[in-house]
């Protein structure tokens, strides 16, 4: 058994990958940045051209009827390891609360850490604010905590006809290493966030 998720919530999502999973017999858990649905991604350094649309709570609403599920991912996305108690608090708080209100008690229960990045404190805070679960990135968990599950990311060049080696799965210790970097080079926006204040 496995749990397919999204980060962030793009729009896109609505457009090209939702559709071809419901074809499929598939459903997907979508971690939405509660403070940007229906906006775009001012929260993200700018990496295209044009800032990329989330989806809104139409959109939202439709794919719930359709049986995906929508969870937290906080309000604004930002790197919960470098706030305070109560920063990270109010991110949580907020976000779970919004979606209860808008989806139901369900859509309160699991949180995606942005950047993936959690700690014991991190974890605590998010089982304080009426969380069941966690998923972390790669790195994190391991040991069946519920609120810091690790997840196993899948990218670009996963789809691609690569060495073994370079795949992200347990015969590609490269892959696993690409996975981490990627992961790290997120950092730029939390740095980019705090030099914009």
């Amino acid at each position: 058994m496995f749990l397919l998720t999204f980060d962030d919530g793009y729009a896109d999502l609505a457009r090209d990958a939702y559709p071809l999973l419901a074809d499929l017999g598939f459903t997907a858990t979508t971690f939405v940045i509660t403070g940007h649905v229906g906006r775009t991604n001012t929260w993200d350094g700018r990496y295209t051209w044009r800032r990329l649309a989330h989806l809104d709570w139409p959109a939202i609403e439709a794919w719930r009827a359709r049986r995906f599920e929508f969870a937290s991912h906080t309000v604004t996305h930002p790197r919960l390891t470098w706030l305070d108690d109560r920063a990270v608090s109010d991110e949580l708080g907020r976000s779970r609360e919004t979606l209860v209100v808008r989806l139901g008690a369900d859509a309160g229960r699991a949180v995606a850490y942005p950047f993936g990045a959690s700690d014991e404190r991190v974890q605590r805070l998010a089982a304080g604010a009426g969380y069941d679960l966690g998923f972390a990135g790669a790195r994190i968990g391991g040991r069946g905590e519920r609120l810091g599950l690790a997840r196993a990311p899948v990218y670009v060049w996963d789809a691609l006809d690569v060495p073994a080696g370079l795949r992200h799965d347990r015969r590609g210790a490269l892959g696993a290493v690409a996975a981490r970097i990627a992961s790290r080079c997120a950092v730029g926006t939390s740095v980019m966030r705090g030099v914009r204040r």
